[in-house]
């Protein structure tokens, strides 16, 4: 077991966020949420040290209709975009994402 210090609203917000696009998009079918912590060895070039850091890793997987990858290229992270405009919501989930991730220093 493994005990991590993180912004627990930021971490929050995240997760909903994102499950609640995959909810609001999967009529039927199913929304996969996984959380748990790698450990990744880091090596540090000037001492040849190494150290091992514990990272958190979540993956929302869903079985919805998706987004084209022309929206997920230039505006998947954009305040007030939304792929299909008559969707409920006014599209800043993803761009709140996006702001956090930044503070985290997240990958997607």
């Amino acid at each position: 077991m493994h005990n991590m210090l993180i912004a627990q609203g930021a971490i929050r917000r995240i997760i909903m966020n994102i499950f609640g696009n995959a909810n609001k998009y999967t009529d039927k079918g199913f929304i996969l949420v996984q959380l748990r912590i790698h450990e990744v060895e880091d090596v540090d070039p000037a001492t040849a040290e190494t150290s091992c850091q514990h990272v958190l890793v979540m993956r929302i997987i869903d079985s919805g209709r998706g987004m084209s990858t022309e929206y997920m290229e230039r505006k998947l992270y954009t305040p007030f975009a939304q792929e299909d405009s008559f969707s409920p919501g006014i599209g800043l989930g993803l761009s709140i994402v996006y702001v956090y991730s930044q503070t985290l220093r997240m990958r997607s």
